[in-house]
């Protein structure tokens, strides 16, 4: 085989190849894809696809829901977001299981995760006592995409839950967030939120107040906020549907 020449490919040819994708990868963290492009390159030098459909993704899923849930959804209905920009990170919310399901697995555990403590203003009904959100999965599932980050949006912090919702912007819902909590654990041992909370603005409770949600002492706390209370660590999660 000729010198410049790598398992049948021209050396010129390779160093263009590479060139050209190191190009692509400068603007897209020019353009604030930084995140995503992280994401691709960790995947890739785990020769895992970089670049998978929404078919793959929702597949993935579905065999993480039957491990925490114990059971089969379908995910089939759910239409991924195209529109990433800075929001990498994907939730699939599905239709079935409950907010108090949820909080239950988080107490229990599933396989290869051992259960957490939760401690709720709410008690151990959440269903009965936060009844508003933006998105429900009542007539099936369904995809969001959010910010890749353990902490809630720096962009909205001191903005109340009245604030949100005059920006008329999507945020993160109590159902969205708690399955957020139980996916970033079981990939990482860890948990959301341990600086700041996370203003749940796309739910209310019975009495109006916005549920926030962190992590503290050893244990998750779900607490009330005041619609109009503000602060630099009361920040909600913007999310596109």
């Amino acid at each position: 085989m000729p010198e410049n020449m790598i398992d049948g490919v021209s050396a010129e040819k390779l160093f263009g190849m590479l060139g050209n994708y190191f190009n692509g990868v400068g603007a897209r963290i020019r353009k604030g894809e930084m995140g995503e492009v992280l994401r691709e390159m960790e995947l890739f030098s785990n020769r895992l696809n970089p670049f998978p459909s929404a078919d793959s993704y929702l597949g993935e899923w579905a065999m993480f829901l039957n491990k925490v849930f114990g059971r089969t959804f379908d995910l089939s209905g759910a239409v991924v977001p195209g529109d990433k920009r800075s929001f990498e990170r994907m939730l699939v919310r599905p239709q079935g299981p409950t907010m108090n399901e949820m909080l239950q697995a988080c107490r229990r555990g599933w396989q290869g995760r051992p259960g957490f403590p939760v401690r709720s203003a709410y008690g151990d009904d959440l269903d009965a006592h936060i009844p508003e959100h933006e998105r429900t999965a009542d007539k099936g599932s369904y995809a969001i995409r959010c910010r890749n980050s353990r902490e809630a949006d720096e962009e909205l912090k001191n903005k109340s839950g009245k604030d949100i919702r005059k920006m008329a912007i999507s945020t993160m819902t109590v159902p969205e967030r708690l399955l957020y909590e139980i996916k970033y654990y079981d990939e990482t041992g860890e948990h959301l939120d341990v600086k700041n909370i996370t203003l749940c603005s796309g739910s209310r409770d019975s009495d109006g107040c916005v549920p926030g949600v962190y992590w503290v002492g050893g244990e998750m706390c779900i607490r009330r906020c005041h619609p109009r209370g503000v602060g630099s660590v009361l920040r909600a999660r913007e999310v596109v549907s």
